[in-house]
């Protein structure tokens, strides 16, 4: 019986906790994997620069990323080779110099649409929309920093609150 080709994931992470569970996850899975987890800018260019990767890893969870892969698998597309980040400023950095293209959300990537550094493709999938929510526990008394980030929060989104 041969054995399965070893799959190398790059993992950009900060959390070492996160990054042991990932780990522990995939090797549960019976998949032979490399898992490498970088945490700053510099080991990540070296990273990507110097070796070959089949996979780089942003944070799981991520709820746009979620809607996009359900509606991809549910129109037929397969699990392909695929890169992940922890931050969407690096997803976005990676797409301008063309590892790639990304699900982002529009608020995330409208400077650099306007600016030309990225494109936004046609999507025929249904829309992607995402709900977040800003929450406090009221029994608990708000210092100054976190009274102002409601105003602002409020000054930006006022529909919501």
């Amino acid at each position: 019986m041969a054995s399965q080709p070893q799959i190398r994931i790059l993992l950009v992470e900060d959390s070492e906790e996160d990054a042991l569970l990932l780990s522990a996850h995939l090797r549960g899975s019976g998949l032979s994997c490399a898992l490498t987890r970088v945490d700053e800018l510099e080991p990540l260019q070296a990273a990507l620069t110097t070796q070959t990767w089949n996979l780089l890893l942003k944070a799981l969870g991520c709820s746009y990323r979620n809607h996009f892969e359900r509606q991809l698998f549910a129109a037929g597309a397969q699990a392909g080779s695929g890169l992940e980040f922890q931050t969407v400023e690096t997803i976005k950095r990676c797409v301008e110099v063309g590892l790639g293209v990304a699900p982002l959300p529009r608020m995330a990537v409208a400077e650099d649409l306007r600016r030309g550094r990225l494109v936004a493709l046609p999507w025929a999938g249904e829309p992607i929309c995402i709900s977040t929510f800003l929450v406090w526990n009221p029994q608990r008394h708000l210092g100054s920093a976190e009274v102002a980030f409601q105003a602002c929060v409020r000054r930006m989104v006022p529909s919501s609150l």
